[in-house]
């Protein structure tokens, strides 16, 4: 599941088929179907794209779709769940969400489909609200690994 983060809201989840590995070509069809258009129709022109320094990401290919595209794009570090929000909170409220809708459906009733519908309903039903407060916590978090040097933040 991919999905994006903006002060807007979260992004529709996106779904990848299991066993497929994200390499560059991959990343660009997920950037060219979802993740710009969904950005471009949620934030309007002008918006800027946060990607983490990924392989895929930081392809060569990769960033000439991007600057093909005229995506104003924010270097940031591959591995850094400290300072993503969708690692940091949002996944965790969403999968707590799936968790509770996966419980009310009927035994043995769950087909992939039905899944796949659940992440994306759990997904519509996490509050603006905290999405900004997760984003508002980012600034500080920014301080807090500055501070640490880099260390993973016990926060």
């Amino acid at each position: 599941v991919s999905a994006g983060v903006s002060w807007q809201g979260l992004l529709p989840a996106y779904f990848v088929e299991a066993g497929v590995k994200i390499n560059s070509a991959c990343y660009i069809h997920i950037l060219n179907n979802y993740l710009l258009p969904s950005s471009s129709a949620a934030l309007g022109p002008g918006y800027v794209f946060q990607q983490d320094g990924a392989p895929s990401h930081r392809s060569a290919e990769t960033m000439a779709v991007l600057e093909a595209g005229g995506v104003n794009l924010l270097d940031w570090p591959a591995n850094s769940p400290d300072l993503q929000p969708l690692d940091y909170a949002l996944w965790s409220t969403w999968q707590t969400r799936v968790e509770h809708l996966v419980k009310q459906e009927p035994t043995g009733a769950l087909t992939e489909e039905r899944f796949k519908a659940l992440i994306v309903q759990a997904g519509a039903s996490i509050e603006l609200q905290v999405v900004r407060d997760t984003l508002t916590s980012w600034a500080k978090r920014l301080q807090l690994c500055k501070g640490g040097q880099g260390w993973p933040l016990s926060v």
